[in-house]
Order: C-alpha cells, then sequence, then structure tokens
C-alpha cells in the first residue's frame, strides 16, 4: 500500500506541476539517494554543493532524510556521531582532512595475490534487446571487443593486444579464438569489476561448449583491480564515494584522461559499434570510429595497469 500511495503522490504533483505556470523550485528528489534523482535534479537543486551527502557511498534513503530534514546537504556538515558504517566514515574523514586515507596492510595482501605474467583486460559489449545472433537471449551482452596490456614480469616493457569484430555476424568464436590466442596461459587476468568479465566468459562458455575448460581456467584465475577502491582500503576526496575506474584514474594518474578521446563511455562505444556493424558510416568514417573504439578500450585496460603501479609504488 506504501508504494501506491507514494505512486499517487507523485502522480498528483506531476500535474500540479504540469499545470503550473510557474517553474518548480525542488521535486521529491531531494529525499532520495542519487541513483534515484531526476533528471532535473540538478537544475532545481542548484544550491547543492558539489559534494554533498549524496555522494556517501551506499548511503540508505532513510538516512539522507535524516539528514535534509537536519537541513545538512555538505559531506563536510555530516556530524561525527551521526550513524554511518566505517566504510561511510572513513570517507566523510578523507573530505574533511582533505587526504587520502589508505590501509597499506591490506592493500598490500591484495597486491601479493596477483601474479605474474598479468594479464590486464577488458570487454566491450552490446546488450541488444532484440537478440542480434542464435543462442542470445534479449539483452545478453554481445562481446565484440577487448584490449589486453600484458606484463611479463616488473622489469619488461609492456606489451598490447586487441581484437574488435567489425561484422555483422556472431563475435563469439572469433573473439575466443583471439582470447586463446593472445592471454598468457599462466599468471593473474586482472579486470575492473570481476562479475561483468567473468558474467561474459560464462555466456560464451554456454553457447561454445568446446570452450568451456578455457574460459573455467580464465575465470579462475581473474583479479578484480576495483575491491581496494570499492572495499576502501584507498580512499581519496577526490574519488567522491565512487570505484568506477573513470573516477579512479584522473586522481591517480592525471596524465591520462577519458576526456580526450571521441568516446568516453561505454554506452557512446555501444552505440558506434551498433552502427559500424550496420554499414551506418562511409569507407573513411568508418576506419575512424574503428580508431575510437580501439583507443577507448586500449585506455581502460592502461588506466588498470597505471593503477596498480601507483598502488605497488605506495
Amino acid at each position: 500500500m506504501k508504494f501506491l500511495d507514494d505512486c499517487h503522490l507523485e502522480m498528483n504533483l506531476a500535474h500540479e506541476r504540469l499545470e503550473s505556470m510557474a517553474e518548480p523550485k525542488n521535486c521529491l528528489c531531494i529525499y532520495k539517494t542519487k541513483s534515484n534523482h531526476c533528471t532535473s535534479f540538478n537544475y532545481l537543486n542548484k544550491n547543492i554543493p558539489d559534494y554533498s551527502i549524496y555522494n556517501i557511498a551506499r548511503i540508505s534513503n532513510k538516512k539522507v532524510v535524516e539528514l535534509v530534514d537536519s537541513g545538512i546537504m555538505s559531506i563536510s556538515e555530516v556530524p561525527d556521531d551521526f550513524s554511518l558504517t566505517d566504510r561511510q566514515k572513513k570517507q566523510v574523514e578523507a573530505f574533511n582532512l582533505n587526504k587520502s586515507l589508505i590501509d597499506k596492510v591490506e592493500l598490500e595482501k591484495f597486491l601479493n595475490t596477483i601474479e605474474y605474467p598479468i594479464s590486464f583486460i577488458d570487454y566491450e559489449t552490446l546488450p541488444a534487446a532484440v537478440p542480434k545472433y542464435r543462442n542470445y537471449q534479449p539483452y545478453q551482452h554481445i562481446p565484440f571487443q577487448f584490449s589486453l596490456h600484458v606484463l611479463n614480469s616488473p622489469n619488461e616493457e609492456l606489451k598490447h593486444f586487441e581484437f574488435l569484430h567489425d561484422r555483422n555476424t556472431s563475435p563469439d568464436l572469433s573473439f575466443l579464438e583471439a582470447l586463446e590466442k593472445y592471454l598468457p596461459k599462466t599468471g593473474s587476468i586482472v579486470v575492473w569489476n570481476k562479475r561483468f568479465e567473468s558474467g561474459v566468459n560464462a555466456n560464451l562458455a554456454k553457447r561454445n561448449p568446446k570452450y568451456q575448460d578455457f574460459i573455467s581456467q580464465v575465470n579462475e584465475r581473474i583479479v578484480d583491480l576495483e575491491i581496494p577502491f570499492r572495499e576502501q582500503l584507498y580512499v581519496h576526496p577526490g574519488f567522491k564515494g565512487k570505484s568506477s575506474i573513470k573516477y579512479i584514474l584522473p586522481i591517480l594518474s592525471p596524465q591520462f584522461s577519458y576526456q580526450d578521446l571521441n568516446i568516453q563511455e561505454g554506452g557512446a562505444a555501444c552505440e558506434v559499434y551498433n552502427r559500424l556493424i550496420d554499414d551506418y558510416y562511409k569507407k573513411d568514417e568508418r576506419e575512424e570510429k574503428i580508431k575510437d573504439l580501439l583507443d577507448y578500450c586500449r585506455l581502460d585496460t592502461l588506466a588498470m595497469y597505471e593503477i596498480y603501479k601507483h598502488c605497488l609504488d605506495l
């Protein structure tokens, strides 16, 4: 019943605002967590500080309501005795001290689980609502590209390999063949968000039983480089409670930036790829778009290497 009551309240509020000639001054989103904010939130709430209570990682809706009702919007105003998890308190403390908080003991333990040769790999996928190819389900990720940086030993130079399936056919076999060709047979396979790459691999194995043993061995070697940031072993005010590589890289390695690329995030990569295989682009533009896709994916794995190196140098 509460859901229905809330729905009716929002419907009535929407009707009132549609009928009003005056621009609304705020919206109910002020009482919601960041992921539930409407697209007009920043426009209607210009007084919200850049680093606000909404940036506190995994903050509950109940706590947001408590803080808003207390007139607290900035993360710097959160009282010391306010009920937060240890990780959330660490984030607030890092902001107030304006410095990084690093659990070097636990970070070192994590880094020691990574074995040479180290393979930094990232997939690009297309989650098509209507399956494009046989044996795919709606919205199941179609892996069309990967970038791979390999570090064989601490003193060797980084080697780069890449794959892009640029035809409107199922990429499964060519993707798996390239993966088997370029991945070292031993060592750690470093990703950012293990659940994603492992899930893509598992579905590849289901559709291609011949590669089940290979994929199983690959998944056993995967290490998630996001863990130290997701688990708050490394907290920096600039992360703003996020553990996305797009937030971490500019802080730890500011010389690298997605802003310099023509493709800057995964959604744009999907759109470009979809048009590429549908022959939307003319020849010259097609070559340019292929380069853009390769450049974007390449930076993802280079970013992981730079972040790993930064943590190692600590």
